[in-house]
Formats: C-alpha cells, sequence, structure tokens
C-alpha cells in the first residue's frame, strides 16, 4: 500500500475514505492511471512477476464501521466525521497568569486517521479463502470482528476516541483506517502528551514495518537490516515505547495466526506465504534496476546540467568580453571624437594667433618704416635763424647806469 497512513482528516479526506464515494473512486482511478504509466511494472505484471491486486467478494468493495464494529452507510459516516471537524476544532488549553492557571481556547485539528495493515500473505490467503463463495459470509464476519477488536485495542493504549473504521480491500495488501478524535465532545485534548509540547502518534509508517517483517524472514541484506533496526529504535525512543502502528500491526497478525490454527487453515496460508517469499526477491530485484535506472538518469541529467550549465558559462563570459570590447571601441571613439575636437580648436586658436602675428608683423613694418623716414624728415626740415642780440656799447661796465 502506497501513500500516508496517518493523516489530517479534512473534509476531501472524509469522502476517500468511504469506500463506495465518488471521491474514493477517482482517487483509485488516478492511482490505476498512474500505476499504468510504469512500463516496467505493466511488464512485470504480464510475466506474473508482481501479483495482481487482491479482490475480496466478501467485502463488496469495502465498507464503513462503526467503533463498536456495527457496518454504517456512506451518509452515516460521512455526517459523523463532519460534525466532528466542525465542532470540536478547538480544546480548552491550560494557562498560567500572574500566578494562576486558568483555560483559553486553542485551535487544533480533531479528527486524524492510520492504517492498519494485513500482512501480505495473510492477504493473500484470505484472498484465496474468498474465492470458494462460502466462505465469503463467514469471511465477512471475521473481519468485522477484527474491525472491533482494533478499535477497543487503539482506544485502551491511546486513550484516543474512535470514531470510525474503514475497510479498503482494492489495494494490493488489505488494511484497515482508523479514524479518531484527539479532542473530546467537552472540548478536552485526548492526546497521550497532554503537556505543552508536540502532540501526536509517533508511528513507524507501513514501510518499515514491512521491512522489518521482511527482515525477519530473512529477505533483506545486513545493511538494510542494521539501517531498519537503528531506526526502529529512533522511533521507539520518540514514542516512549513500542509505536501503535507496530503494536496494532502486530496485533492483527496475532488474531489471523489464531483464527488460522483455531479453523485448520495453515496449508492454506502457508502456501501464500511460499508463494509471498519466492515473489519478494525478484520484486527487491526489479526495484533496485528500477531505482539504479532512475539514478543513472538523474546522473546523467546531473551531467547535462553541468554542461548546458558551463556552456551558459561560456556564454556569459564571450558576452562579456564582448561587452567589454565595445566599451572598449566606444571608448576609443570617446577619445577619437574628443581629438578631433581639440585639434580642431587648435587650429582655430592657430589660425587666431597667425592672425595676431601678421597684424603684428604688419605693425612692426609700419613702424619701421616710420622711423626709417623721420631722420630723413629731420634732415629736410631748414632750422630756424636766431636773431642777433645788439651788442653793448664800448664804454658801458658792468656797474654802470
Amino acid at each position: 500500500m502506497k501513500g500516508h497512513t496517518n493523516i489530517k482528516v479534512t473534509k476531501r479526506t472524509i469522502r476517500h475514505l468511504d469506500p463506495h464515494n465518488l471521491q474514493h473512486k477517482l482517487d483509485r482511478a488516478k492511482a490505476r492511471a498512474a500505476q499504468a504509466r510504469e512500463k516496467l511494472e505493466k511488464e512485470a505484471r504480464a510475466l506474473g512477476i508482481v501479483p495482481d491486486p487482491l479482490k475480496y467478494a466478501c467485502l463488496e468493495g469495502g465498507f464503513c464501521c462503526a467503533p463498536d464494529g456495527r457496518i454504517i452507510s456512506g451518509e452515516e459516516h460521512q455526517k459523523t466525521l463532519d460534525a466532528i471537524l466542525e465542532k470540536r476544532s478547538w480544546y480548552l488549553g491550560e494557562t498560567l497568569s500572574h500566578g494562576k492557571y486558568g483555560t483559553r481556547k486553542r485551535e487544533t485539528e480533531p479528527l486524524h486517521n492510520i492504517a492498519v495493515l494485513f500482512r501480505p500473505h495473510h492477504s493473500m490467503g484470505l484472498a484465496a479463502l474468498d474465492k470458494v463463495p462460502k466462505n465469503r459470509p463467514i469471511l465477512k464476519r471475521l473481519m468485522v470482528s477484527f474491525v472491533r477488536r482494533l478499535a477497543q485495542e487503539f482506544a485502551a493504549k491511546t486513550n484516543l476516541e474512535v470514531v470510525s473504521l474503514e475497510i479498503h480491500p482494492e489495494e494490493n495488501e488489505l488494511h484497515i483506517h482508523i479514524s479518531y478524535a484527539s479532542v473530546s465532545a467537552e472540548h478536552h485534548l485526548l492526546w497521550p502528551r497532554g503537556h505543552v509540547g508536540r502532540h501526536g502518534l509517533r508511528l513507524l509508517g507501513p514501510t518499515l514495518i514491512s521491512t522489518l517483517w521482511q527482515i525477519k524472514h530473512g529477505l533483506r541484506t545486513e545493511k538494510e537490516t542494521k539501517l531498519a533496526e537503528k531506526i526502529f529504535a529512533e522511533r521507539c525512543r520518540q514514542a516512549d515505547g513500542e509505536p501503535i502502528d507496530w503494536h496494532l500491526t502486530d496485533y492483527l497478525e496475532k488474531l489471523m495466526e489464531f483464527t488460522i490454527e483455531h479453523n485448520g487453515l495453515r496449508s492454506v496460508f502457508e502456501r501464500a506465504l511460499e508463494r509471498y517469499l519466492a515473489d519478494v526477491p525478484m520484486r527487491i530485484a526489479e526495484r533496485a534496476d528500477k531505482a539504479q535506472l532512475i539514478k543513472d538518469n538523474a546522473e546523467a541529467k546531473k551531467r547535462a546540467a553541468r554542461a548546458e550549465e558551463q556552456n551558459a558559462l561560456g556564454i556569459r563570459e564571450a558576452e562579456a568580453a564582448k561587452k567589454k570590447s565595445m566599451e572598449a571601441e566606444a571608448k576609443n571613439a570617446s577619445l577619437q571624437a574628443q581629438l578631433g575636437i581639440m585639434k580642431k580648436n587648435f587650429l582655430k586658436l592657430a589660425e587666431i594667433a597667425n592672425i595676431h602675428v601678421t597684424d603684428l608683423s604688419k605693425e612692426k613694418r609700419t613702424l619701421e618704416s616710420q622711423v626709417a623716414r623721420k631722420p630723413e624728415q629731420q634732415e629736410s626740415t631748414p632750422k630756424p635763424v636766431e636773431a642777433e642780440k645788439p651788442s653793448p656799447p664800448s664804454s658801458w661796465a658792468p656797474g654802470m647806469g
């Protein structure tokens, strides 16, 4: 079985849990369509390597039950879960303020669901018994008794309120869902850990449970065994004991073994176990080949991505070099333009200076010519005649009147 087996229950989940609801049928159709697209599994199924999904006529496609084992309709099941989802969406949490304890409303998800799987060979053996029509009423009563006992065991171990149970026989392995409430009708939190912190059940999950059971039958490698045992020890530490899904799976197995022994059906289930043990190594090898193919494909994609990245880097470097070259060309053109402007300005200045020099030369020549003509003018101009002073009389002497 694939998918989540411990989920928060929403309105869509409620529709899915009813095996006769349209939502459940749509989800099944999607799952089958996804399986059909997997070419390797399709070829393996055609060769008889992977067994077809088991069908149980006695279960009539699945049904819903009340905690007491009473079979209920899809409408009643949906109405019950919807009511809990709407009315128990909060609980009264303790608060401490100024040294005084009080309560206040805290929102939460009140409805949850886990799945308990039958052992693979038990599913296969029940399917074999179901092929005989006279066995079907007995098998249905047996399944109802299992549902009732699981509900009682779950409530006793967790102190949580079982709301309903749902049997799903259409997947590869027969399993039973347990829908439970974590908030009471009086809005008290029912989780085993009621203190402040993370609430919820600590689970192993169906994959690890199946792996540990396969290890028990020698179907896993030493490396896988050590890893699974390490994870199992860690999950047990987190759960402060045995995880509830592990306990319920073991409990359901014991119920099946008691039923087999009490009704003399050991040979049927031994053949089913032999078939499963022969089939698992081939499926593991196929999964390993498929995983290797996926790994190789991923590595090829990584290499292609690196090559594309390097190519993009080369393109970026080429573009950067081209940009620098264009910038250099633009700068050179700018310098050339500035040089041209400076040259024009210099020529203008030179022209202006040449004009000034010419004017100065003309002035110099004019002055020189003027200076050269001045002495000639002085020579050609007659000097003025001075008047002769009268000479004093000879008898005159200084001091005379």
